[in-house]
């Protein structure tokens, strides 16, 4: 009876081990329980053993290989459990060939599907080390873990990851090394080489081109402003570098080392223009002049002389300040400032400064709230050369009117209609009699987006636009028509007439509203008469109805008519419904 009791119990403790190696058989694969024990063995002792690193050459190989043949499903993974942990040793391993395996193989794992790629992302110990090898010695580690980072960017969680680990910070001052030290990694190719796909300088082109790809694709994904979190010199050194590409891309600049970057980067034009874009939008620059000094240009140095307009001529009536632009050396030396930015001497000069490589600047309302939102709208447009009817117009007014009527024939006629916009058409246009009339100018010139930033501040308005009109000798550009904002006209080079109703119409216009037809007949409207001459600035309140042209300016002690073209600034302030 013993003997067959302690049999049972035997038996019973044999199926209890049994049940126990199956539960752990369960749990933990072949791979968890026999190879990973070696690999992190070998992972821990590096780049000592030359054993332990050709064992995790060969795994890591295996692992790319196995990563390459197509999911049978978007859930199936390729690597072993257990294997992820393994990863931040290995990418941060003192032996070049294992780190760069290990970006390698992140890299396709994050290509290979979703799940892999939302694996790798969550993961902070993985993507923390990958951003890591970005500041490797080793060219081929560092390439490995830029190539990774793009590809663990194709999926948004990807993305976000990467810039909450800062790996926009980590690319841009990557890319400001290998750019201002060519020697910054020992490339396997011989320098003397010439310029192709076995020299060094091809290889650190096209690794540059891949640094600034990957950099592009987060900042132009980012729904925040990702230049907060990058220190003031790195970014001022990025947006230089980065404006010299474009300038290259453009043909603006003789050709540079930068000239051939362009021929690797998979990114357009639009996506390098987005990117200056965002990094500069937030970008503070000293202001030469502030509120003050502006009011004291337009009105005079008495804060009560501001006053009295404000309460005698504010959307009420025209008014001519006469040579107040000058009245001071502070406004004299603002307007001089002003004047030197257009080179006067010749037109042509002028043409070709004010319009030659500029870029569209696509209208953004002044109440737009959310520049995400206005930068998903415009997205390929920003870089693009300038629109005629957007950017620029150049147009003449055919009849000259004392005052404009629907019933007098006066019509502008437009000289691009259906022939694309140039420079030596626009030139030619001039030489006819047409006016050039150039929007945004405070995006385009630093004096005069001081200016309109100063002139929004004194008035507490959100915004101020700013156009250039540059108008050829006796002619007009715009016909009559009323405007519904208010506008200064600051007379920059030349003189003009000016002709502005003495009455609005009926009822004032309100921002982005239809301007509805004048229909004024010149026998039954009182008008202003001005000659407005350089230095001189014009109020028009929203809701006037107005023209201007060149005159001819007779000599009389001569004999002779010497005829001037016009240069002037309309800084228009849109008066806004209060927000809600």
């Amino acid at each position: 009876m013993e003997e067959e009791e302690e049999a049972r119990r035997k038996k019973r403790r044999k199926g209890v081990r049994k049940k126990t190696t199956s539960t752990s058989s369960s749990c933990f694969s072949s791979f968890d329980r026999a190879v990973f024990p070696l690999l992190l063995a070998a992972a821990v002792r590096g780049a000592q053993d030359p054993v332990a690193c050709s064992l995790l050459r060969r795994f890591l190989r295996s692992q790319r290989l196995a990563i390459a043949v197509p999911p049978t499903s978007p859930s199936s993974n390729p690597l072993p459990g257990g294997f992820l942990s393994l990863l931040p040793l290995l990418l941060t391993s003192r032996c070049p060939a294992v780190a760069a395996l290990s970006a390698e193989v992140v890299g396709a794992a994050a290509l290979h599907s979703m799940e892999m790629n939302m694996a790798i992302a969550s993961d902070y110990e993985v993507v923390k080390c990958l951003i890591s090898a970005l500041g490797s010695q080793s060219y081929r580690v560092a390439k490995a873990a830029c190539n990774a980072i793009m590809d663990l960017s194709s999926s948004p969680n990807g993305r976000e990851r990467l810039k909450d680990s800062l790996a926009i910070q980590s690319l841009l001052c990557l890319y400001c090394q290998v750019e201002s030290v060519p020697a910054y990694f020992d490339v396997p190719q011989d320098m003397d080489k010439p310029y192709s796909e076995n020299s060094k300088g091809y290889s650190r082109d096209k690794f540059l081109a891949l640094i600034l790809d990957a950099a592009m694709t987060l900042i132009n994904t980012c729904n925040e402003d990702c230049s907060k979190r990058i220190s003031p010199e790195l970014l001022k050194k990025v947006l230089s570098l980065l404006c010299e590409i474009w300038h290259n891309i453009r043909g603006l600049t003789l050709p540079t080392n930068n000239n051939r970057l362009k021929s690797f980067l998979r990114s357009s034009e639009f996506n390098l223009a987005e990117t200056i874009f965002r990094l500069s939008m937030n970008q503070i620059r000293p202001a030469p002049w502030d509120s003050t000094d502006v009011r004291m240009i337009i009105f005079g140095g008495k804060e009560s002389d501001f006053e009295n307009f404000i309460l005698n001529y504010w959307e009420n009536s025209p008014l001519v300040l006469q040579g107040m632009s000058k009245n001071s050396e502070k406004a004299n030396t603002i307007f001089s400032s002003v004047i030197g930015s257009f080179n006067p001497k010749i037109a042509d000069n002028i043409i070709d400064l004010i319009l030659a490589g500029l870029v569209t600047c696509p209208p953004i309302a002044s109440d737009e709230l959310d520049i995400n939102c206005f930068l998903h709208e415009v997205k390929d447009l920003l870089g693009s050369p300038i629109v005629h009817g957007q950017d620029v117009r150049v147009l003449r007014t055919s009849k000259l009117n004392p005052m404009c009527s629907q019933d007098t024939g006066e019509m502008e006629e437009h000289f691009f209609t259906n022939d694309p916009f140039t420079i030596p058409k626009c030139k030619k246009a001039f030489l006819d009699g047409y006016t050039i009339a150039l929007r945004g100018m405070e995006f385009r010139s630093d004096e005069v987006a001081a200016i309109a930033e100063a002139l929004a501040d004194l008035f507490g308005q959100p915004s101020v636009g700013v156009n250039v009109y540059l108008s050829p000798p006796c002619s007009q550009g715009l016909a009559c028509h009323y405007d519904d904002h208010c506008v200064f006209v600051w007379q920059i080079l030349g003189r003009k007439h000016w002709t502005v109703s003495t009455h609005p119409t009926a009822v004032l216009p309100r921002l982005y509203g239809p301007l509805k037809n004048l229909g004024l007949k010149s026998d039954s409207v009182r008008s202003m008469q001005m000659l407005i001459k350089e230095g001189d600035i014009l109020y028009i309140p929203r809701g006037y109805a107005h023209m201007a042209h060149t005159v001819y300016d007779e000599m009389e002690s001569q004999g002779s008519v010497a005829a001037d073209y016009s240069l002037h600034l309309t800084l228009a302030i849109e008066v806004e419904l209060p927000f809600q």
